[in-house]
C-alpha cells in the first residue's frame, strides 16, 4: 500500500512539474497570448455594445394593456420611450421581457385604470424587469418611465416594481444567448488555437522526445498538457463569466459545464498539436475543425429556420450541446437529466480525443525508438566493415 501511494505521489509530482512548465511557458508565447487576449477583447466588446447603444436610445417599455387604456397610445407616440404593445396575455409580455438583452420595463396597465384616473385616484401601474438587471438599473428605468407617464397624463403616476423578476425558459434564445455564444466561441478558439502550441513547441525543440525518455509516461505527458490547457480555458471562462455574471442563474451547472467543455476543446487541441509539425500546418488545420463546431451553434440558435429533425440532431455536436446546457444555466428552471446527459456526452468526446492523443504520442515514441535503433545498427555495421 505504501509503495503504491509513493508511486502515485511520484506520478502526480512529475505530471504537475510538466504542467507548471507549460503554464509558465505559454505566458512567453506571443501566439498563445494573442489568441487569449483577442478572445477576451471580443467578449468584452460585445457585452458593452448593447449597453452603450441602450443609453443612446429611448427606454424600451413592453406594455400589457388589460383594459385598452389610451395610455398605451400616448406611450406609442412618445419620443422618450419605445413602446411595444400587442401582447395577448401578461405571460407573453413577461416572456418577451425575459428575452431582451437591454434594460427594459414590463408595464401592466390594469382594468379600470382610466376610470380611477378620472375619479382622481390614480391606480398604481405594475412594473417588471428582467432577472439580470441590477437594482440600480431597475430603479433608473422605473423613474424614467414614471416621469414620462406623469408628463403624458398631466398628473402624478406611480409604477410599483414587482419583486419577482422575469426569468427565461430553457432554450436557444434570450438575454443570455449572446453571452453563451461568446463563452463557447472563446473556449473553442483557445482550445484549438492556443493549446496546440503546447505540443508543437515541444516537438520543434525536441523536448517531447526528452520527456518521453524521462520517468513520465505518454499518458502523463498528455495529462500534463491537458492540465496546462485547462488552466487557461478556465481562466478565460472565469473572466467571461465575470463580465456576464448577471445572466447566470445556476452557478453550479455553469461551473460544471465550463469545466467539461474546456476539457473537450483542450483534448481536441492536443490532438491537433500532435498531428501538425509546423505553425503553417496548424493554421490550415484549425479552420476545418473550428467551422464544423461553429455552424452547429448557428443552426441551434436559428432553429426556427431549419427542419426540426436537424435542430434535434445537431445537439450531438459538443459545441451545440454546450449551448443547450448554458440555455438551462441562464434559465429559471433546469432539466437536470437533459443537462447531465449532455455533459456526459461532452466528457465522452473529451475522453476519446485524449485517448487518441495518447495513442499518437505512443506511436511517435515507438517510431523514434525504431529510428534510433536503425541508426545504431547502421553505425555498428559501418564499424564492423571498417
Amino acid at each position: 500500500m505504501i509503495i503504491h501511494r509513493s508511486m502515485l505521489t511520484q506520478r502526480v509530482r512529475v505530471t504537475w512539474a510538466i504542467a507548471a512548465k507549460d503554464i509558465v511557458g505559454a505566458l512567453k508565447n506571443k501566439n498563445s497570448l494573442g489568441v487569449l487576449f483577442s478572445c477576451l477583447f471580443i467578449v468584452a466588446l460585445y457585452r458593452m455594445l448593447p449597453i452603450m447603444n441602450a443609453r443612446l436610445e429611448p427606454s424600451p417599455v413592453l406594455i400589457y394593456d388589460a383594459g385598452d387604456s389610451p395610455l398605451s397610445i400616448h406611450l406609442e407616440n412618445s419620443s422618450v420611450v419605445t413602446a411595444h404593445t400587442g401582447y395577448d396575455t401578461q405571460e407573453d409580455m413577461l416572456q418577451a421581457l425575459a428575452k431582451g438583452d437591454v434594460p427594459e420595463l414590463g408595464l401592466v396597465i390594469p382594468v379600470g385604470f382610466d376610470q380611477s384616473l378620472e375619479a382622481g385616484n390614480a391606480m398604481p401601474l405594475t412594473g417588471y424587469v428582467a432577472y439580470w438587471l441590477s437594482d440600480r438599473q431597475a430603479e433608473e428605468i422605473r423613474q424614467s418611465v414614471e416621469a414620462e407617464i406623469t408628463r403624458l397624463l398631466g398628473r402624478p403616476a406611480a409604477i410599483e416594481l414587482r419583486a419577482d423578476r422575469g426569468y427565461l425558459e430553457p432554450g436557444p434564445d434570450g438575454a443570455g444567448t449572446q453571452a453563451a455564444m461568446a463563452l463557447v466561441y472563446s473556449l473553442t478558439m483557445i482550445g484549438i488555437s492556443m493549446v496546440p502550441h503546447l505540443m508543437l513547441e515541444e516537438k520543434q525543440t525536441r523536448t517531447l522526445d526528452v520527456l518521453l525518455t524521462s520517468p513520465a509516461s505518454e499518458a502523463q505527458v498528455v495529462l500534463a498538457k491537458a492540465v496546462a490547457g485547462l488552466f487557461y480555458c478556465l481562466l478565460a471562462g472565469i473572466v467571461i463569466l465575470g463580465i456576464n455574471h448577471a445572466f447566470v442563474v445556476h452557478w453550479g451547472l455553469t461551473t460544471l459545464a465550463v469545466t467539461c467543455f474546456s476539457l473537450f476543446v483542450v483534448s481536441l487541441g492536443l490532438w491537433v498539436g500532435i498531428k501538425v509539425e509546423t505553425r503553417a500546418q496548424l493554421s490550415i488545420l484549425v479552420w476545418p475543425i473550428f467551422i464544423p463546431l461553429l455552424f452547429p451553434m448557428i443552426i441551434y440558435l436559428l432553429g426556427d429556420l431549419f427542419p426540426e429533425i436537424l435542430t434535434r440532431l445537431i445537439v450531438v455536436i459538443p459545441s451545440a450541446t454546450m449551448l443547450m446546457v448554458m440555455g438551462h444555466a441562464f434559465a429559471g428552471s433546469v432539466t437536470w437529466g437533459t443537462c447531465l446527459l449532455g455533459l456526459g456526452w461532452i466528457l465522452a468526446c473529451a475522453g476519446a480525443a485524449l485517448a487518441a492523443t495518447v495513442w499518437l504520442v505512443r506511436r511517435r515514441d515507438r517510431e523514434e525508438e525504431g529510428r534510433a535503433r536503425a541508426r545504431e545498427e547502421a553505425v555498428t555495421r559501418r564499424v564492423s566493415v571498417s
